[in-house]
This record gives structure tokens, sequence and C-alpha cells, in this order.
């Protein structure tokens, strides 16, 4: 009728960044949340951005004949 258990905790998150399920509704705690998107991740996206933005630049200053 709920979906959720009248007892019981909730299971923990897997895929990164992933809220963990809540837990029953008269006891339980909810389950942990799954670790974020770690930093090496983060930084090659955020080089690969800068490397494209970096060649539009130089397109942009180059004489034009």
């Amino acid at each position: 009728m709920f979906e959720r258990p009248l007892i019981g905790n909730g299971a923990d998150g897997t895929a990164p960044g992933q809220a963990g399920v809540p837990g029953g509704i008269l006891y339980g705690n909810g389950g942990n949340g799954a670790a974020g998107v770690n930093a090496t991740d983060r930084s090659r996206r955020h080089r690969a951005h800068r490397r494209v933005t970096a060649r539009v630049a130089v397109a942009a200053d180059a004489p034009r004949y």
C-alpha cells in the first residue's frame, strides 16, 4: 500500500550522487547517500573545456587574408 516497510532501515545509494532509500514508516533510518563525482573526473572535464576555449581564442586572433 505505501511501498515502504513499517519497520526497517533503508538501502544505501549505489550510483555516484544517488540518495539513500527512506527507512520504515514507524521505525528505521534512511540509507546513506553514495559518494559524489570524484575530483579527477571534474578536473578532467575542466581541462577539456579550457582547451576548447583556448582554440577558439587563438582562431579569433588569427590574421585574416
